[in-house]
């Protein structure tokens, strides 16, 4: 069975706000046959708070999320536009970073990884941190950016094509 990990700092879980796209796409890929690890945040960036992780453990437990479902600690910020937005998805990019080196909790790697980041998450250290290791073979890791605004605040247009640039050379490459 091939095993794809979705990362989004933006799912919407049972009973909360948020983008529906990465839980739809996690049931349809575990429909199809695949597993599938979805890995967000602990912060629920819509509310502005952190998750209620003891909550999900229960609607896991009762079957409510087909896939697995794994978190990384962002300490979380209270406005979007805000420096501690920057700091916030900084600490979850060292988070997920450490994620990915000590691998899933099977031991069996990633097909695949799906990245919906920002790019405050800074790719170099997230990116690097799944790149196959000498006999772990070669995977595709395909991405959506977001939150540009906080790449290059002063000039939206020219920051949509260095970020965009920087992310295809990043992260998008197959390793």
């Amino acid at each position: 069975m091939k095993k794809i990990a979705i990362l989004t700092m933006g799912v919407r879980l049972k009973d909360e706000k948020g983008y529906t796209r990465f839980g739809y796409l996690a049931e349809f890929l575990t429909g199809m046959g695949y597993q599938v690890d979805l890995i967000t945040t602990t912060f629920q960036h819509w509310e502005k708070a952190q998750r209620d992780l003891k909550k999900i453990k229960k609607d896991v437990k009762a079957g409510t999320y087909p896939y697995k479902l794994r978190f990384i600690y962002e300490p979380g910020y209270r406005k979007n536009i805000d420096p501690l937005r920057v700091i916030s998805h900084r600490m979850a990019a060292k988070n997920l970073k450490k994620m990915l080196e000590k691998g899933p909790s099977d031991g069996k790697d990633y097909d695949l990884i799906y990245a919906e980041i920002p790019t405050t998450l800074s790719p170099p250290p997230a990116c690097p941190a799944a790149a196959p290791t000498p006999g772990r073979g070669r995977f595709p890791w395909p991405t959506t950016g977001s939150s540009f605004w906080t790449s290059c605040p002063s000039s939206p247009r020219r920051c949509w094509r260095s970020s965009a640039s920087r992310w295809s050379a990043t992260c998008c490459s197959i390793r």
